[in-house]
């Protein structure tokens, strides 16, 4: 059988228990866990699954140590805000460019986009604060409403203890630790 990348990688770096193996989901790095130990893949019989971590947790963790008593927000709860969001908006439209109001009530179909669109606020905050602190630029309808996505989260991130870790800028300390990152 012809191995792929990302199983060359697992084989080659498996012994070496510094090496640690980064994944989308969870479900993904449970399922190639389990796939280096068959018989006919690699002549490893078991694997410590901490090296074997998704995303989220693998930011989370890293971050967590600059964030005392906060956790990292899973994607499934960005999605439940961007989801509360919309159907706050759908009562009270409050967006005015990226849902236009006579959408408002049948708009939950956005909800994955915003869901996606929360770990990038942060950079477009601070790009979009510098370019109007230089250049005088006005906000459009639509800056005003990636604001108004933009101080919502962070007030709920804040309000339930949690940090989103593409918000955060650490220092990354060395754990001694070789990282594969598979997207």
């Amino acid at each position: 059988m012809e191995q792929n990348l990302i199983e060359n990688t697992i084989i080659n770096h498996i012994k070496n228990i510094n090496d640690v193996f980064v994944f989308p989901t969870q479900t993904a790095a449970d399922l190639w866990a389990d796939r280096i130990t068959n018989s006919t893949i690699s002549s490893v019989s078991a694997v410590a699954m901490e090296r074997f971590v998704a995303w989220d947790d693998f930011k989370g963790n890293s971050i967590k140590t600059h964030q005392k008593d906060k956790q990292a927000i899973p994607s499934v709860l960005r999605k439940i805000f961007a989801e509360n969001l919309i159907f706050e908006n759908s009562i009270n439209p409050f967006f005015k460019n990226i849902i236009p109001k006579s959408y408002a009530k049948s708009s939950a179909a956005f909800s994955d986009w915003i869901a996606s669109l929360l770990p990038s606020l942060s950079l477009w905050f601070e790009h979009f604060s510098t370019i109007k602190n230089k250049s005088a630029k006005t906000p459009d309808s639509e800056d005003e409403d990636l604001f108004e996505i933009y101080s919502r989260y962070k007030s709920f991130l804040e309000n339930h203890q949690l940090f989103d870790p593409a918000w955060e800028k650490p220092p990354f300390k060395s754990d001694e630790n070789h990282y594969y990152i598979f997207f």
